[in-house]
């Protein structure tokens, strides 16, 4: 079974080239690479990040 998730999440701060977000609903931070080929994402920038897994190997 395929499994999805979407996080919405807004950009707290930048720190040592990591975007640091603050999801909404959630009492924790995600770091992501602050500079891409694709991207470079700045303080206050609202982002979505699409999670797409397979529980199979969950156990």
């Amino acid at each position: 079974m395929m499994i999805a998730m979407e996080i919405k999440a807004v950009v707290d701060r930048i720190e040592n080239g990591y975007a640091i977000l603050k999801p909404e609903g959630y009492v924790m931070e995600i770091c992501i690479p602050a500079n891409t080929t694709d991207k470079k994402y700045s303080r206050g920038e609202n982002i979505t990040l699409s999670i797409n897994g397979d529980d199979e190997n969950n156990g």
